[in-house]
């Protein structure tokens, strides 16, 4: 919960991929591995995407192998920061 709490309740800035909820250490090398070495890479991704589920929960397990927990985890924490800071 807290490391939700941290991407929804402040910017996001330099925090790596593994500072979002689902990803962990083997998910954030994968994610290092293909270029995404950042959370606001991953962030960007989840905009390019239309912030819809689906897409990014399928983009997560292509790319990543990442399960359904893990992408809803981390669909759900982007979600919630884009509700905190992505809208003005």
């Amino acid at each position: 919960m807290q490391a939700r709490r941290n991407i929804s309740d402040e910017p996001m800035e330099d925090k790596p991929t593994n500072a979002l909820p689902g990803i962990g250490d083997i998910l954030s090398k994968r994610m290092k591995e293909q270029g995404f070495e950042k959370a606001s890479q991953i962030y960007g991704q989840f905009l390019v995407l239309n912030r819809d589920y689906v897409r990014f929960e399928n983009w997560m397990r292509e790319n990543f192998e990442a399960d359904r927990n893990n992408a809803t985890k981390c669909y759900d924490a982007l979600d919630l920061y884009f509700r905190n800071f992505g809208q003005k």
